[in-house]
């Protein structure tokens, strides 16, 4: 097995995949004659480049996901703070009509609101920031 097969093999593992790359570059100076050094400088120029994509999609994602949990609790928080002050929130949420459907509403605004959340973490700019 010559250099660029072992290294193509090679980046099958997981967090290697950059090999193939480099076994490309060196398949193409093995058979054009060209120098090496160029092209895998080009190659970790990219890397570098990825790598500093992935950090600034993992910031921005995070304050999406802070956010996120942020809203999620602002319900339970408003609810405390209704018992807080004296107001029995179950009286208004539990045997109200009308309270139940906000409580239901509530309730499926903020699972949808979690799940596209999700959604947007696990779209393929999310999984880039999660490198």
């Amino acid at each position: 097995m010559d250099v660029p097969d072992a290294l193509a093999a090679a980046s099958a593992r997981p967090g290697m995949a950059a090999l193939t790359k480099v076994a490309v570059c060196w398949r193409l100076a093995e058979g054009s004659g060209s120098g090496l050094a160029d092209a895998l400088e080009r190659v970790s120029e990219g890397l570098r480049d990825d790598e500093e994509l992935a950090a600034v999609l993992a910031a921005e994602l995070a304050t999406v996901r802070a956010t996120g949990r942020l809203l999620a609790t602002l319900p339970v928080l408003g609810v405390a703070g209704a018992a807080a002050l004296g107001y029995p929130p179950q009286q208004l949420l539990l045997e109200n009509p009308v309270g139940r459907v906000c409580l239901l509403l509530a309730m499926v605004l903020t699972g949808l609101g979690m799940l596209w959340l999700r959604w947007i973490a696990s779209s393929p700019w999310g999984r880039a920031g999660r490198r």
